[in-house]
């Protein structure tokens, strides 16, 4: 004879919660409803803190039950929806906060700024900058300020992308409206500026920053250094750590990073190590990227011999070195016209589980047929197609394609042709080069079909 109430249904809706059953949980508020218990604003936050923890569907669900059985106080539904929206800042679902958002309209409920902000956060955590542009503007619209971190990081947002266009356009209207323009707003531009290798842009932007009285930090420092570093204007580069140091401000390892990778743009093998150990005595940890700019350095500049040293170094740091470092070992090698050498190196990074890429096989594949050795060639180009995790579609098969023309193994480059790989529609060693060779024969080529019995 005993009848249910809203105590009953927040203890049933616990135990949903414990076991993280969203759809249970929303069935038992609709069947409660049903029997004339109403929930409270307790009831809405387990059932709300339930959904968080549900796939799209069942979140979808509650969402929908919240919307029509909503007859909490105002504070406590607010709540329910801003601990929605805070679950899907943590997954960056943009698409689950909006329909969160919606869920305010439909229930007569006003988002408060902390709403905002969360939604806000997860578009620019999303890396939805257009989604985020659009409800920093909302803010804006109701008379809401964003609190500066947030700005700060829709503004990092959009250096990332390299959106120089709407970044200015929003540091002019922030100008505009007499609101704070911080000095991490301006290293967003002066990064935009840098991902486009505009050295005048990103030093005109940084002197503005200065002129407004934004002191410049390592941040700012660094993209100035990349933006250098792009350009191949390493002096300019070094000119920018000068006055920073000048500044009091330390070099950090993207600083470093920035103009090692100047030197190796520029082939400075000297600079690359007179930067490294600097960053050494400094007590600044070298990182991976660190490494293979330091190494494609040594190789621009034909010091192969001390490329090969560092990786020793790496080892003694704790540092693993990865396909990249081995494919610019390769790529030198091979280049200066050691195929044995840069064989060695794709035979090394095998043995240590380190997956080549498609780059460091087409290296020597290419290598090996130039040197007039396509068995050799193909012998790895085999192994490349075996590996797992290699793109097969970025394998370049031209190279084999053209030494079988030269040597007159026509079936086995009809074989080759036929294969899931990179082939050139035009060119030497390519499918029309194939083509009238064997036509000038009288044979047809068909690269679908035939050759396949060919190995």
């Amino acid at each position: 004879g005993l009848r249910a109430n809203t105590s009953s249904l927040n203890l049933m809706l616990g135990g949903y919660l414990r076991q993280a059953d969203g759809k249970q949980a929303s069935a038992c508020v609709r069947s409660m409803r049903q029997r004339g218990v109403m929930a409270d604003s307790l009831s809405w936050k387990l059932l709300m803190k339930c959904g968080t923890l549900c796939a799209e569907p069942v979140r979808k669900q509650i969402m929908e039950e919240i919307h029509l059985g909503h007859s909490g106080t105002e504070q406590g539904s607010v709540a329910c929806f801003n601990a929605m929206l805070s679950h899907c800042a943590t997954t960056k679902d943009v698409k689950g906060a909006e329909a969160c958002m919606e869920g305010f309209e439909a229930a007569g409920i006003e988002p408060n700024s902390s709403s905002y902000l969360t939604i806000l956060e997860t578009c620019v955590g999303a890396g939805n900058t257009s989604r985020a542009e659009y409800w920093h503007q909302r803010m804006l619209d109701r008379g809401m300020d964003c609190q500066l971190p947030v700005v700060n990081q829709l503004f990092h947002a959009l250096g990332k992308l390299g959106d120089v266009d709407r970044l200015k356009e929003l540091l002019e209207s922030r100008t505009r409206h007499q609101r704070e323009v911080t000095g991490s707003m301006y290293n967003a531009l002066i990064s935009a500026y840098a991902k486009r290798g505009d050295v005048q842009e990103a030093e005109r932007c940084f002197e503005d920053m200065v002129s407004q009285g934004c002191q410049g930090d390592v941040a700012s420092f660094s993209s100035l250094v990349h933006a250098c570093a792009k350009s191949n204007q390493l002096p300019r580069a070094e000119g920018w750590i000068k006055r920073m140091e000048e500044m009091g401000l330390e070099a950090n390892v993207v600083t470093y990073n920035s103009v090692i990778n100047a030197c190796a743009r520029c082939a400075n093998g000297d600079r690359a190590e007179f930067w490294f150990q600097k960053m050494i005595r400094a007590g600044v940890q070298p990182a991976l990227f660190t490494f293979n700019s330091l190494i494609n350095a040594f190789v621009k500049a034909g010091q192969r011999g001390r490329a090969e040293d560092l990786l020793h170094s790496m080892r003694e740091l704790g540092v693993a070195a990865d396909a990249v470092t081995y494919s610019t070992l390769i790529h030198g090698w091979v280049t200066a016209g050691d195929v044995q050498r840069g064989e060695h190196w794709l035979l090394k990074m095998q043995k240590y589980d380190i997956t080549p890429n498609a780059f460091c096989f087409n290296s020597v594949i290419q290598a090996w047929c130039t040197a007039g050795h396509v068995d050799r060639a193909l012998d790895h180009l085999r192994v490349a197609i075996a590996t797992s995790g290699i793109n097969k579609s970025g394998l370049s098969v031209q190279p084999v394609l053209l030494a079988f023309i030269k040597e007159e193994r026509l079936d086995e480059a009809i074989y080759w042709s036929s294969q899931q790989l990179s082939v050139p529609r035009y060119g030497p060693g390519s499918l029309a080069h194939l083509r009238a060779v064997l036509e000038a024969q009288g044979r047809t080529f068909d690269p679908g079909r035939a050759g396949r019995e060919v190995r």
